[in-house]
């Protein structure tokens, strides 16, 4: 895995996203309430929709509405609610020198 320069880690506030690519891979960039990162590739494993741009929501839970089908993920896990065995494909993410780095 090589570690690629995604963003500035202030281009994402909490609560919101950044699509990027990667590698020729779009992915979607989160920074959670509490300022955890996570990454995601842009493509629901229901039936490919870019999954990354779909809404935000969630109180405790911060959740992912897939914007074809509402299909809800859990940004924490990327797991699809309901049904832990269904989960969004995750990149590792790094933050260093004010940089968001992914690992793919």
């Amino acid at each position: 895995m090589t570690r690629h320069a995604a963003a500035k880690a202030d281009e994402v506030t909490p609560g919101q996203f950044k699509i990027v690519q990667i590698a020729g891979t779009g992915v979607g960039l989160f920074q959670l309430r509490g300022g955890e990162w996570r990454a995601y590739r842009n493509f629901c494993p229901h039936m490919g929709a870019p999954v990354c741009t779909g809404p935000l929501s969630g109180g405790e839970r911060q959740v992912l509405r897939c914007p074809w089908h509402a299909w809800d993920f859990d940004l924490a896990t990327g797991e699809l609610l309901g049904d832990p065995n269904c989960q969004l494909d995750a990149y590792r993410v790094e933050v260093a020198d004010g940089t968001v780095f992914v690992w793919a």
